[in-house]
């Protein structure tokens, strides 16, 4: 790579270690932060889940406009709102207050995650985008491993306002080094920007977020449910219908017309909707069913993120190399056999089961993540591709955020008795219903490369 694609991937790169550190450190703090403001469980996930939620729901905006006024102006901005939010939750007087502070974070986390992506697929060389798009992967996966300690470590020493103050005092000093290395020409598009589609976007799909959120508990009948799900219905729909007709739309309808698209971001969907699901399931079975203590369960754990940062570099630069949609399938194709292992689990484990599974997970990421991406990037003009980001981040999420529900849905429904036995059973069949789907994305990966593609340069773009 060259010294100024070296330079700018350091750059985001330290950027994306830090904000994807931020999902996992908060966690640690939750306790203390029920016990200050004394809030309820229902309530406190909030804290948690309010990131991801605007972050999924705010990236199309933020990709869109990015496109519009520049992405590394409105990168630079997204770290400077996401520092000022840390800074202001750490002093915040009550769970409100909170709240509001971690939604005005959220907004600077959804600024920055997908355009980081784009200006890397734009200012990198296509023959070595894939390359670079792995190794920014294997930045956020370090950053996701590393949270917890660098969370829990302050946590010894302090309290919960100073993993906030950590994070305020480090986006400073990313602002700073950006405003000075982080330049460029960037010209403003003379673009009208879908305000009426954003707004039902903003009201369709954190709805559904909460109406998945509720259903679990609440049941999937409740009125509280059952609301959520018709306000999510009229927002989406209306936003589908108002994105088909918009001249510049934020949701870019017309990438589906190509089939080497379709094929990539169905293997994206069917590879996040069973990893979420692995996430979450495994440090359940492995301290619930297994009977190891935490500590041995967060090392156990530590396999799929260190997998990730492993396979990233390598999945990119393969993906530079060969057909993405082949390296897409392979990972995929790890993927299948994580969950076919995972669905085998009983009893007695035996553990290395898990501990394969989590890796193969891992691997299977490291390898379709950044394949994924080199192969929508090669059918969009470069003037899109804020927009096309925050595209896969927003079906990512929704991907895995189905899955989680639809697999605990399907677990609770069959085990019913809060057993070992019964979670076993629940867990089996879940994942075992998600063999199929993994099994048609990768028949899909490698049976849609008909023939190969032309050469990067000469690719004809979608639109």
């Amino acid at each position: 790579m060259e010294e100024s694609e070296v330079r700018l991937l350091g750059l985001l790169g330290a950027g994306a270690f830090v904000l994807a550190s931020t999902y996992t450190s908060i966690n640690v703090a939750l306790p203390d932060i029920q016990d200050e403001f004394d809030i309820s469980l229902s309530a406190l996930k909030w804290v948690s889940i309010i990131g991801a939620i605007m972050v999924a729901s705010l990236s199309l905006c933020f990709g869109r406009i990015g496109d519009l006024l520049g992405r590394r102006r409105i990168y630079r901005m997204g770290i400077i709102v996401y520092a000022l939010g840390a800074g202001l939750t750490a002093v915040a007087v009550s769970f409100e207050t909170l709240m509001a502070f971690r939604v005005f974070m959220a907004c600077g986390l959804a600024a920055s995650n997908p355009l980081a992506g784009a200006i890397i697929a734009a200012s990198v060389a296509p023959q070595r985008r894939g390359q670079a798009v792995g190794l920014f992967a294997s930045f956020q996966a370090a950053g996701m491993l590393t949270g917890p300690t660098f969370g829990g470590l302050i946590l010894d020493l302090f309290d919960w306002r100073a993993i906030f103050l950590a994070y305020f005092a480090i986006g400073a000093i990313l602002a700073i080094g950006q405003h000075f290395l982080l330049k460029g020409n960037e010209e403003r598009r003379h673009e009208p920007f879908d305000y009426l589609g954003a707004l039902l976007l903003l009201i369709g799909y954190p709805s559904l977020l909460i109406a998945l959120s509720y259903g679990p508990g609440s049941g999937w009948d409740a009125p509280i449910t059952l609301f959520w799900f018709a306000v999510a219905a009229v927002g989406l729909v209306s936003f589908g219908i108002r994105e088909l007709r918009f001249e510049k739309p934020i949701f870019h309808f017309r990438f589906f017309r190509n089939a080497a698209f379709c094929v990539a971001m169905f293997t994206l969907v069917a590879a996040s909707f069973v990893q979420n699901p692995v996430t979450l399931f495994s440090p359940i079975y492995l301290q619930k069913v297994l009977d190891l203590d935490a500590f041995t369960v967060g090392l156990v754990m530590m396999a799929l993120p260190i997998s990730t940062l492993i396979a990233g570099p390598i999945g990119g630069k393969l993906s530079d190399r060969a057909d993405p949609r082949l390296i897409a399938g392979f990972g995929a194709t790890l993927t299948l056999i994580a969950v076919f292992l995972y669905s085998r689990l009983g009893l007695e484990g035996p553990l290395i089961f898990a501990v394969v599974s989590l890796v193969l997970v891992g691997l299977g990421a490291g390898f379709f993540r950044p394949a994924t991406q080199v192969a929508v990037y090669q059918n969009a003009d470069r003037n899109d591709y804020g927009a096309l980001t925050a595209m896969l981040v927003l079906i990512q999420s929704l991907a895995g955020t189905l899955g989680v529900t639809i697999v605990v849905a399907i677990s609770e429904s069959y085990s019913g008795a809060d057993s070992p036995e019964a979670f076993v059973e629940g867990q089996q069949l879940a994942f075992t219903l998600l063999i199929p789907l993994l099994a048609a994305s990768v028949a899909v990966s490698f049976l849609g490369r008909i023939r190969r593609r032309k050469p990067v340069e000469e690719a004809t773009p979608v639109g």
